[in-house]
């Protein structure tokens, strides 16, 4: 691991802990849990790392956040096995990257709405450019949960993929694809669509 990536994952988890420490243990009601769900996922993407095509989760700023729970145990699991077998395989079953929800990461992360659905929050992410021009549309929509005293990911939707159920969002997308790996030795890939953000 280069010390570059120590230095940052060292960072975000002191930041997001302290993040979450601060934010959290005051938050009484509904805004308050609003805005430190907010802030917990600002924080989180302004610090994550692109996955680069062909890596596994180790040694990645994804695998540091599977590692520290802030990703749900399913969704970390399917996550390292799909990775895995395409780093392993030769085979493209994940063309993108499923956080950022496109090839290319933008300058910076801002968040927009928190949308409260039971005990999930859904919280748009939107890129914003070298220019400083925010993405007219949430590149992607975070879902989390808040359990024990800390935010967790549980999924990841796509606005852009709205049309398509099973590429809607990463869970769904994973279980697909782990799905094929075990019937096909051809697995269905899961691309970047027309109008993602590159």
């Amino acid at each position: 691991m280069s010390v570059k990536r120590l230095q940052r994952s060292a960072i975000l988890g002191v930041a997001l802990a302290g993040m979450v420490y601060v934010r959290c243990v005051g938050a009484t009601d509904a805004r308050d849990m609003d805005e430190s769900c907010r802030n917990f996922v600002e924080q989180f993407y302004n610090l994550y790392e692109p996955l680069e095509p062909g890596h596994t989760l180790e040694f990645t700023s994804l695998g540091d956040a599977v590692e520290k729970k802030q990703v749900d145990p399913e969704l970390g699991e399917h996550l390292r096995v799909v990775l895995d077998a395409q780093a392993n395989g030769g085979q493209t079953l994940l063309d993108f990257d499923p956080i950022i929800n496109g090839r290319d990461p933008a300058d910076r992360y801002l968040t927009g709405s928190v949308t409260r659905k039971g005990e999930h929050y859904l919280v748009e992410v939107y890129g914003v450019s070298d220019d400083g021009r925010k993405h007219d549309k949430p590149d992607v929509i975070a879902e989390l949960v808040f359990q024990t005293g800390e935010w967790t990911f549980v999924n990841f939707h796509y606005p852009n993929r709205a049309d398509s159920p099973e590429n809607e969002n990463l869970l769904s997308m994973l279980k697909r694809i782990r799905k094929s790996l075990g019937k096909e030795n051809h697995p269905q890939p899961a691309g970047v669509p027309e109008g993602a953000p590159r």
